[in-house]
């Protein structure tokens, strides 16, 4: 149906005839003016918003009154976010000093009470025993959880102990330029302190040998003429280098022959050396020989290797492969007790002379880090085991310091899978290491009376496998007998047409790996 228009009331003009829009603005309404109307403030500025961007362009605005103000609301509030924006500044070039001296005399804390984070750490750490050990090595020796233990000032070890004492005391992480302040300070205490031997794993002090067992509780094993027994605080001092695992607590009642069940050796000879370089290894001084495994592939070297040093001074990485230069050999020998190299292809000239100086005792100096005229010094004596196929040197004065010892093949019947033998291994350890203890206590005892007459090369260590004879440890004159029979004519033809035979065998094989690589390019070609 239509829809009549109805007119507006009182004449007014309907929305049709009002006048066409030609954009301007409507004019304002005029309104009067309260006089007592008072015009509201601005809202407030952060002073924080955007204030990287400001420090960026001029470091001073960070130490303007509001910001300082705002920061110290911040760090009574929110320390977290606080420390985030504190280290935000810093990189962006703000001196971070000055800044908590700011903020502090603005939370009210005034120069006198004021205490800083490294003086905290201090506070915290001022329990420790500082000294040094020669050259640049400083020590510090803290009570923790019961017990004494003895970390590098420089260490990870003792910059974890730092931040933990410094979070009981403030229930707060420390800065990292606090940090290195309060160990720079130690550091230089510790300089200025006494002198003291810092060792890693064994030490013979006296007339008595100290083995560190690497257990959270920080004992060792003390071994006299009398016995042997546990200790909380040995008298020396170990430090626990990185990948160094615990020994097992030894038990008394057991016997070595349980570990030579576990070693494919071929006949007695074989096991006087073995125990004999296992037992020269826990004498805590060189000089040191070097035990040689022989053999063909699948004969059980790396096992016994392993196995023995297991026995000393276990790792993470217990076998190693052989290393490049004397840098990697010092640095190896700084931070374990017992070196292990695996699968050795022969011995290079320079290698060879490196674990001569490491078996008798010496050491190497090179340029320090980052500096023109400064050297480091590394000096060290280990045991050391070689294994490989060709692992055998041909360098007489490393032959001279070697014990030979030739695994023999493992027929299928004999064969035992290797979970199987670790299980086996571990469950007698801790009675094979008592059994080893018994005879270091007894070659201390023995040693005064031991015949020095007729000693071959390697005295030191001749005279100390006499000890360990004398204690039992073999039957009497086995020992002479096997060097003499490792280096007599006959095993020195057999290791060296072994050799050879060895070599020659290599070169067929990779003679045949090249042909059929060649075989298999033609084909790809066709």
């Amino acid at each position: 149906m239509p829809i009549d228009l109805i007119a507006p009331p009182n004449g007014a003009q309907p929305d049709s005839a009002l006048p066409p829009d030609d954009g301007a603005p409507p004019a304002a309404a005029s309104h009067p003016v309260d006089p007592d109307a008072v015009a509201l403030p601005p809202p407030p500025v952060d002073p924080l918003a955007g204030l990287l961007e400001r420090v960026r362009e001029r470091a001073g605005a960070a130490l303007e009154p509001n910001v300082i103000a705002a920061l110290a609301a911040m760090r009574d509030e929110f320390p977290a976010s606080y420390e985030t924006l504190r280290y935000q500044l810093k990189r962006a070039g703000v001196r971070v000093l000055r800044l908590d001296e700011e903020v502090d005399a603005a939370r009210g804390v005034d120069a006198a009470g004021r205490r800083s984070q490294a003086d905290v750490l201090l506070d915290a750490l001022a329990d420790a025993d500082l000294y040094c050990a020669g050259g640049d090595a400083t020590y510090a020796d803290v009570r923790d959880c019961g017990h004494r233990e003895t970390w590098p000032i420089r260490s990870t070890g003792f910059r974890r102990l730092a931040r933990r004492r410094y979070l009981v005391a403030t229930e707060r992480a420390p800065n990292a330029e606090a940090l290195e302040a309060a160990l720079n300070t130690l550091d230089a205490r510790a300089a200025a302190g006494p002198t003291r031997e810092v060792h890693v794993r064994c030490a013979a002090v006296g007339d008595a040998i100290y083995f560190d067992l690497a257990d959270t509780e920080w004992r060792a094993v003390e071994v006299t003429a009398a016995s042997w027994r546990v200790v909380h605080e040995p008298p020396v001092r170990f430090r626990r280098a990185p990948g160094m695992l615990p020994l097992p607590l030894p038990e008394r009642g057991g016997s070595v022959d349980e570990l030579r069940a576990l070693l494919n050796l071929r006949d007695d000879d074989d096991w006087v050396l073995a125990l004999a370089w296992l037992l020269s290894a826990l004498r805590g001084r060189g000089p040191y020989p070097i035990l040689v495994w022989g053999g063909e592939q699948g004969t059980g070297k790396s096992t016994a290797s392993e196995f023995l040093r297991a026995l000393v001074d276990p790792n993470k990485v217990p076998l190693r492969r052989p290393p490049r230069d004397d840098n990697d050999v010092y640095i190896s020998a700084v931070n374990a007790h017992v070196l292990a190299f695996d699968n050795l292809s022969g011995v290079s000239g320079d290698l060879s002379d490196s674990l001569c100086r490491l078996a008798l005792g010496g050491g190497i100096a090179k340029r320090t880090l980052y500096s023109d005229a400064d050297e480091t010094l590394l000096d060290a004596t280990r045991p050391i085991m070689l294994n490989g196929i060709d692992a055998a040197p041909t360098r007489g004065d490393l032959r001279s310091r070697c014990l030979f010892v030739d695994l023999e093949s493992i027929s299928d019947e004999k064969r035992r899978p290797l979970d199987d033998l670790r299980a086996a291994y571990d469950a007698a350890r801790p009675r094979i290491l008592g059994a080893l203890l018994d005879v270091v206590a007894g070659a201390l005892r023995a040693l005064p009376d031991v015949n020095r007459a007729g000693l071959s090369r390697m005295a030191d260590f001749c005279v100390w496998a006499r000890a360990c004879e004398a204690a039992g440890a073999w039957p009497p004159g086995a020992f002479d007998a096997a060097v003499r029979c490792s280096r007599s004519a006959p095993a020195r033809a057999r290791r060296d047409s072994l050799t050879t035979w060895r070599r020659k065998r290599h070169l067929v094989d990779e003679r045949a790996d090249r042909q059929a690589q060649r075989r298999s390019q033609s084909q790809r070609r066709e």
